[in-house]
């Protein structure tokens, strides 16, 4: 089976979107975590995606990351940051996107050696909560 392309909407949450705010603890990644609303949990089980859900006292989250560069048949490629639009879906967005914000993310679901994987593409920010500066004790995933 070849790739599909899915779309989640839903709550976002430690959200590293931007070059500045790629993660490199594990590699290089960014990643978004969202709760997404009930139509989209049916979206992604019937994609067959093995992104596992966690639960915490606010809902059911799932975590969606894209590496920075990534070795496809023995040759290394930058696949760079996901595109974050703002609401219209065409506008660039720029902004550090906080907690709360309301996000419809795009999602790339794929055949692996290990079952369907799941890659984020991109992001759409339908309601900006403005990033207020935390612990990051707080980052649970």
């Amino acid at each position: 089976m070849s790739a599909q392309t899915i779309y989640i909407t839903g709550v976002g949450k430690w959200v590293r979107a931007f070059e500045s705010q790629m993660d490199t603890k594990f590699g290089e990644r960014f990643h978004v975590t969202i709760m997404p609303d009930e139509a989209s949990k049916v979206v992604l089980k019937s994609s067959g995606s093995r992104v596992k859900a966690r639960d915490d006292e606010e809902g059911t989250w799932f975590k969606f990351s894209r590496d920075n560069k990534k070795e496809f048949n023995g040759k290394m490629e930058m696949l760079g940051p996901p595109q974050v639009l703002a609401a219209d879906g065409k506008t660039p967005f720029d902004k550090v996107i906080g907690n709360g914000s309301k996000l419809t993310v795009k999602l790339t679901v794929y055949d692996s050696q290990y079952g369907k994987g799941t890659r984020l593409e991109a992001s759409r920010v339908d309601e900006h909560v403005p990033y207020e500066q935390g612990d990051a004790s707080e980052y649970p995933f």
